[in-house]
């Protein structure tokens, strides 16, 4: 008999393959283990998804998501998604990614590269850790929510955004951080810093 799980994994495999949104969020069990997503970005399979890349929305994703030096050529969407454990994405490079309504305890993505947009908006996590990133579009944290303790809330230093830095629109961060609630010494923004409404 085939579990769940594995069935939600064939799906999402499946429509990786064809480019659609999989959409979980009416499922009871909408369990998907992290490795499978890795799999997909990173194995066997890689080159045979679709250049919409990996689209999966209201999933529970168990386990942590380690995408630590993955290199991949299709975006990676994970909307209204909750992570039971944290993220690692040091020293990844994406074309895009969008993780806009999820929650995860935190994401750790120190020197990612991303040549378009990364989309954080509504997002809740303890904290962000992106130092020494470089994002080619704008990074986007509207209506997110942070709350952190002993580090910043979010952490930018040396960043490159060569579009907007989005910190607006009931954007809320809060940290008992000695180095502050937002860091972003040596950062670098080409575009706008809106922090209207925040």
């Amino acid at each position: 008999m085939v579990s769940d799980a594995s069935s939600l994994e064939d799906r999402l495999a499946n429509a990786a393959r064809t480019g659609e949104l999989l959409d979980v969020s009416d499922k009871i069990d909408r369990r998907i283990p992290a490795i499978a997503i890795r799999k997909l970005l990173f194995g066997s399979d890689a080159e045979s998804i679709d250049p919409r890349g990996v689209r999966l929305q209201g999933a529970y994703i168990t386990g942590e998501l380690d995408l630590i030096d993955v290199r991949t050529a299709v975006p990676l969407t994970l909307h209204q998604c909750e992570f039971e454990k944290g993220i690692k994405a040091m020293r990844a490079h994406f074309p895009h990614l969008d993780l806009s309504r999820s929650r995860f305890p935190h994401l750790d993505a120190d020197d990612l590269a991303c040549e378009h947009n990364i989309s954080l908006r509504e997002i809740h996590s303890e904290w962000l850790s992106l130092v020494d990133t470089n994002i080619i579009g704008d990074l986007s944290l509207r209506s997110a929510e942070m709350t952190a303790t002993g580090k910043p809330a979010l952490n930018m230093a040396g960043s490159i955004i060569g579009g907007d830095l989005l910190l607006n629109k009931e954007f809320i961060a809060s940290s008992d951080s000695q180095l502050g609630t937002l860091r972003l010494l040596g950062a670098s923004i080409t575009g706008q810093l809106d922090l209207s409404g925040a």
